[in-house]
This record gives structure tokens, sequence and C-alpha cells, in this order.
């Protein structure tokens, strides 16, 4: 870091001493997560972070405990080496949308496979489904075998497809291709010819824990139960006495050198807990203490057996409804909590209000410790990970680092902010969460607290919002509801521990990606096609629905419409009475995302087309920006932008954002810093693909902010370094004596981001610190001085 002095000649003795403090800077591409850490969760000293994303399997490293990997639906794969008190995302190389099976080499806690999949169970030509391996502890992946994936959203909850016999053995259920095996420790496959599940969808693969030369297997297809013998050789149908197709299957072997008297106990659905003392040959419920469910019809999902010792085991149910056994299944038990509290709230529970969070609805995965009977993990109530260290009769927040949920989603033509600022305050701000609905925080996003619109509501579905724009103002506007059917909802006391809510009905089938206040006067909001005119108490239809909104003039507001193979851009310059079409129209209509108005020309949008780049519209001037100008392809052979933001304290700084459906991810996050003439991937660590869900420049200090599938992450603008200061390393001292000069200053010319990471201290007459504004720290007065900065 560079430390330049410009010391003006001044009248009188001043003595500047300067501590300039060593810094770790990392490169100017390293994206820092923006987690949902609440209160509570600082005062328990935890880093936070909020899941809000499914995670599908869950497993330990045999060989390093402290090593455990999970799956998630939407964001590939994570880690944790500290035996999942935090968690890393590993998805470098992991194509796929996400994932629904995983297992680690028993011998290597470094080689993994994990069955990945978009999001639709569908089967899509050039998706990135199928076997995927990691030999780094999942730093880099490789797709081994184009396969369709042995779990769907619709169908797969509880069972484990993927398993190893030994470092060069696996096994893999697929969807219609029966049972694969490889050879070589997962690097080529082949199928495994057993007739009666060739070309079957096999949904549940587990190694007999004694004698690896046994498997057993369910289909999907025939939802039938097989027992598979001399390595592979052999098969016969098992599972007399079972209702239904079990949805997971968990093995406890006594080592007595007979697999044939071990006990296997299966999740059968609305059924409950089944158990065969037999080695599946025959089973019968075990269902003792687990009436409730049952009656409820829970569906039971995931079972797991301790590894450590057979007696314990865990059941998960859809519902949010788990139960621990320590008698091998002869009682269940419902836990005693789920979460904990302290001064501050429920740590699990204040994610979503100010009370105990119990389970994950749809169930979760439960993994058991190699070694610890009294450890295991599961997925909770947020879809965090929790943690037992007794057996399963007490649960507690173990998620920090994993942060999943994601802001906006695509909207056609439309500009979604989810990102929000108070004008004056940069501490306030809100983020609006589809997977989780509002948060506020007003210490600048150290911790978030919950804005508590009833669940009733479907508030997590909530897309965009904003803070009224007067200094510490307590009104906050979003739409909430399911994800097209929503309702204006409107807080005046956001501040308040409890905040209150009113919501306006506005019509059924409505759908609100962009909301605003106008600046200038905020008694006007933006929803959709309605609009307030007194701040939010009553609205009107317009003519139009808006779309994006010019900040210098918030009467200047901006429609879309489709006309056969183009998009029409609409201006109206009183607050959407009146409209005209005075721009070029668009060459492409689906295709059309995030518009974009420049903060100093409202004459000038920034359109993202997702399949042909970026139009820069300059009043009758229409110019398209695409992989010649720096947005490249991605492996779909697409230009896939679909988001467009600019910088409001430098309108030549762009960001744009690339976004893929079902494929898997796109190449990330570009910017420009010469108006969109050329462009930059700065996907960074967060890539090389990463699928950006929303992009919003932070209006008080230039950092951009993405909301993605792996959460939210923000990074400094062009020029500057990400810096964590440590111990100063020394200190240089400047006396400047007496001088005659006209001049009265003495400026500190550091570059505008050397703000962090340099202490400055000036001894004079008062304490009054320094500060920055874009030029960097400038204008001290000769009469002040000031402590540390």
């Amino acid at each position: 870091m560079g430390l330049y002095f410009a010391l003006g000649f001044i009248a009188f003795n001043l003595v500047v001493l300067v501590e300039e403090v060593l810094s770790q800077t990392s490169s100017a591409t390293t994206w820092q997560q923006v987690p949902i850490r609440t209160k509570a969760q600082e005062t328990k000293n935890l880093p936070g972070g909020e899941g809000y994303q499914q995670i599908y399997n869950m497993a330990y490293a045999p060989s390093n405990p402290n090593t455990i990997y999970f799956v998630v639906d939407t964001s590939q794969v994570w880690k944790s080496t500290d035996s999942g008190d935090t968690w890393q995302m590993k998805h470098n190389g992991f194509l796929a949308s996400g994932g629904y099976s995983l297992a680690v080499d028993p011998n290597d806690e470094n080689i993994v496979l994990v069955y990945g999949n978009r999001m639709s169970s569908a089967d899509l030509s050039g998706s990135a489904k199928g076997i995927y391996r990691t030999t780094n502890g999942g730093n880099t992946w490789s797709l081994v075998r184009s396969a369709a994936i042995g779990h769907s959203p619709g169908s797969g909850r509880g069972g484990t497809n993927i398993a190893f016999v030994d470092s060069s053995n696996v096994y893999a259920g697929s969807q219609g291709e029966g049972l694969l095996k490889s050879t070589n420790g997962g690097i080529t496959w082949s199928s495994v010819n057993l007739g009666a599940i060739n070309g079957d969808y096999i949904y549940d693969v587990k190694i007999h824990p004694d004698d690896s030369s046994v498997m057993f297997v369910t289909s999907f297809t025939d939802n039938k139960v097989y027992k598979i013998t001399a390595s592979g050789s052999s098969i016969t149908q098992i599972g007399a006495g079972l209702s239904q197709r079990p949805r997971s299957m968990a093995i406890s072997g006594n080592d007595n050198g007979n697999p044939n008297d071990d006990i296997i106990y299966a999740a059968v659905g609305t059924y409950g807990v089944y158990k065969s003392t037999n080695s599946g040959t025959n089973f019968s419920a075990s269902n003792n203490g687990l009436s409730s469910p049952i009656k409820e019809g829970a569906k039971a999902m995931y079972i797991t057996v301790s590894p450590a010792d057979p007696t314990y085991l865990y059941v998960n149910f859809d519902k949010a409804i788990y139960y621990y056994s320590h008698n091998s299944g002869a009682n269940w038990y419902t836990p005693t909590s789920m979460d904990e509290q302290n001064v501050d709230g429920w740590v699990s529970g204040s994610l979503s209000g100010d009370s105990a969070s119990w389970g994950n609805w749809w169930g979760g995965p439960v993994v058991a410790h190699p070694s610890n009977k009294n450890i295991a993990l599961t997925m909770g109530g947020h879809d965090d990970v929790r943690k037992t260290l007794d057996g399963g009769i007490n649960w507690r927040y173990s998620n920090s680092g994993y942060s999943a949920a994601r802001t906006a989603d695509r909207a056609s033509s439309s500009s979604i902010i989810p990102f929000r600022w108070d004008i004056s305050d940069p501490s306030r701000m809100a983020i609006f969460y589809p997977d989780a609905g509002p948060f506020f925080s007003t210490n600048g996003g150290t911790t978030f607290k919950a804005l508590k619109i009833p669940w009733y509501l479907g508030a997590k579905t909530t897309l965009a919002g904003d803070i009224e724009p007067v200094s510490g103002s307590q009104v906050i506007v979003t739409a909430v509801g399911d994800w097209y059917r929503q309702k204006i909802a409107v807080t005046r006391n956001a501040d308040v521990a409890s905040p209150s809510w009113t919501f306006v009905e506005t019509g059924a089938g409505k759908y609100y990606p962009f909301i605003a206040f106008n600046p200038q006067n905020t008694n006007i909001i933006y929803a959709g096609e309605y609009k307030s005119n007194d701040k939010g108490y009553t609205w009107s239809l317009l003519s139009r629905r808006v779309v994006a909104m010019y900040k210098g003039n918030g009467n200047i507001v901006y429609a879309t419409q489709t006309s056969g193979s183009y998009t029409i851009i609409y201006k109206s310059n009183d607050g959407g009475i009146n409209w005209t079409s005075p721009y070029p129209q668009i060459p492409a209509t689906s295709d059309v995302g995030q518009i974009t108005v420049s903060p100093n020309n409202p004459d000038k949008l920034y359109v993202a087309v997702s399949s042909r780049g970026i139009y820069i519209i300059n009043g009758s001037n229409l110019s398209l920006k695409n992989d010649a100008n720096g947005l490249s392809k991605d492996r779909f052979n697409q230009i896939s932008t679909l988001y467009v933001t600019v910088d409001p304290n430098n309108p030549n700084v762009l960001y744009a954002g690339a976004w893929v459906f079902h494929l898997g991810n796109s190449n990330g996050i570009f910017r420009s810093t010469d108006d969109g003439n050329t462009w930059t991937n700065i996907t960074g660590n967060l890539g090389p693909e990463f699928n950006v869900w929303s992009l919003v420049v932070n209006p008080h200090d230039s950092y951009i902010y993405v909301g993605s599938h792996a959460g939210t992450w923000k990074l400094p603008p062009p020029g500057t370094s990400n810096t964590d200061a440590i111990a100063p390393s020394g200190s240089l001292s400047i006396n400047n004596g007496a001088a005659s000069t006209s001049s009265s200053n003495v400026n500190l010319n550091l570059s505008a981001t050397d703000n962090v990471g340099v202490t400055a201290y000036y001894v004079a007459n008062s304490s009054t610190p320094p500060q920055a504004n874009s030029s960097g720290w400038v204008g001290v007065s000769s009469s002040t001085s000031f402590s540390k900065a």
C-alpha cells in the first residue's frame, strides 16, 4: 500500500505522526461473503450462515472425522474441516446446479464422488448431470460419468445412491441405467448386468458393513428391494413385510461372519420405521414411540445407524419431525430441543423470528460420526446444519459459513433491487430474500434481524423492496406471497423488535419485481403497475408496469412491452401518467433481463439480454456489447448476461451477471470501467462458473453486491482491495517547521481505498478523526488534529 503526503506550508509548528499498518491484502477479485448473521449468533461468537437451500446428502470422511461434506440441490458441495462447526463452498469445476448424493473414499478424505443434477428432474441435452469426482478435497471437480441422476426433487429424499466398497470399487445407482460400477475409484464406470434391475431407476445403494461382497439396493422403477451378492454377480428380491418402497435403508452389522442375520432398518414413508433381523429377508414395523408422526401422515425419509454403536439410530420425517433411539429401534424419542437461546434470542430461530427453530419441513439427512456414538449432523429448520453431542437428545446450530439464501429471481425486463441502504446512513440496510423474507441490519451487515412478515402470508417470496430515502426512516415497502401471486407489504416501524405490517390486496396474479420510492418525493412509491402517493397507505393502478426509475428525478420511470420479436421501452416524465416510446427497440423479447438507468442521464439505459449481451441506449442510439467486447460466452456457447447495474458514484463502472436456467452455472460476473465499451470477468474466487441472481451497488462505498445460489457476496470497487488490518509495524514522524504560506490545510493524499489499514495520528489541538471521500483522506484543517483514525 502506497503512502503519500502532500504537506501544505503552514504558519505554525505541526508534528504529524503517521503510522502505517501492515495489511493482508487479497486479490481485487476476492469476493467477501455476507451471511445472514443474527445478534443471537454474534453473542455466541458465531460467524453466521443461514443455509436456506436444501441439503440432500451428508457424509463424514471415514479416515478423518473432522472432514465432512454435504451436497445441496442448488449450490453444489460444501465442506467442513472442523467437524462441522464451519463450512466452505467447494464448487470449482462442478458444472451442475446442485446434487443429490455423495460418498467419500474410505481411506482418503480428499477423494469424493457426487451425483450432480440440475434443479429440474427432466432430461435436457447439454446439461451437466452425472457423477463428479474430486481428488483434492473439493478444490476442483471433474465430470467422470455423464448419467441421469439417481434422485430427483419430486421423488428423491432419503436414499444414497453412491457407495464405496473400498478405494477401488464403487457402486452407483442411476436413473434408467440400473446399477453402475467402477473398479478404479470412480474414474470410469460400466453397467452391472443384473437382469432384475437392468435399466431401472436405482434409488438407494448400501454396502454391507461386515461383508463388502454384499449390497442392498432399492429400485424406484418396480418399488422393490434387492440383495446383491458375490460382488455384483447375483441378485435376489427381499423385503417381505414392507408396506411400500423404503425411502432409505441402514444396515447394522454384527461382525459375526454371517451376513444373513444382520439388522436392516428402513424408513418407509407414512408407515414409519421397519426392521429386519435376517438381513432384509423379512421386515416388521418398529414404531414404538412414532405413533404421532404416523397418525399425522408424515413420511419417514432418512434413517441412520451410528457406526460407533449400532444401538444408536436416527430417523427424520418430513413435516419437521425428528426422532432418535438408543436401543436399536425398540423405542423412539423426540429430541428435547433443536435450538438454544441466549440473551439476544434463539440462535437458529432468530433467522426467521424469535422462537425456537425445530426441524426441516422436508426432512433432512442424518450422518453419524464414524467413531463417536453421541455425535451426528442433520439439516435443521432453515435448511441449516445442526449437530448433536448427546446422541440426538439435543441439536444445535452448526452452520457457520453455509450461506445459501439467494436474492431475486429471473424477471423479464425489470430492474430487481433486493439490496437497499438508508440514503444517509450506510449502517442501515435491508435484504429481500425469496427463500427467507426480508432482513434488516443497523450495523452495516455485521448482524441482521428478520423483519418477521408472518409466514402464513408466504413471506419468503420477497423479491424486491425499498427503504424510504429519508434519514433514519422506519418505512420499508416490499411484496410478499407466492412467486407470482403477491401483495404489497409496508412496515412503518422497521427498527423495533417485532415490526408491524400492513398489506395491500392488489388483485390475483400480481408480481412486483421492481419497488422503489421517488427520491425527491418520498410520498410516492412505485410497485410494479401500482403507485402510491401517500407513502403506501393507498395505491392506484398505472397503465403500465414500472420496471425502472431515474434516481435523479423520480418522476421519470420506464416500462416495457413486447411487439413481435422486439421489446419496446416506454418512458414517462410524470410518474407513470403519460408514456412515450422515444428509444430504439431491443431486438429480443423473452431474453430481456434487467434494465438499468444511468445515474446522470435519464436517456441512457443499459439492457441485459441473456442471448445477446448488453445493449446500451443513449438517446436515439443503440449499441450492443457482447463477446467481442469481453462478455465471453459460457460453456453452453451462450452469452448469458441477464443482469446489469451501474455504480451511482461512477457512471463509467458497470457490472453484468450471467445466469442460465436448469443447465448448471454460467460464467459469473463481468465489470466494465469504460461505460460498457469493454468488459472483464471478475468472478474471481466465486468461479470460474457461477450463476448470478442479482447485482446491486452500495451507494455509500461503491461495493458491488451479488445475490446467488450460494448466498450474498460483495466486492470493493475497481482499484481497491479487500484489506484486513493487523498489528502496526512502525511509524514515521514528520516535523514541519514554521513557514510562510497562504495554505492552511494538510492533505493526506492516499488513494480512495487506502482508508483501510492506515492509522494516522496528528498532534495539535483536538481529537477529531480524519474523514475520507472518494479521493482519499483529505481536507484536514491546520487547527484540527485527531487521535487514532
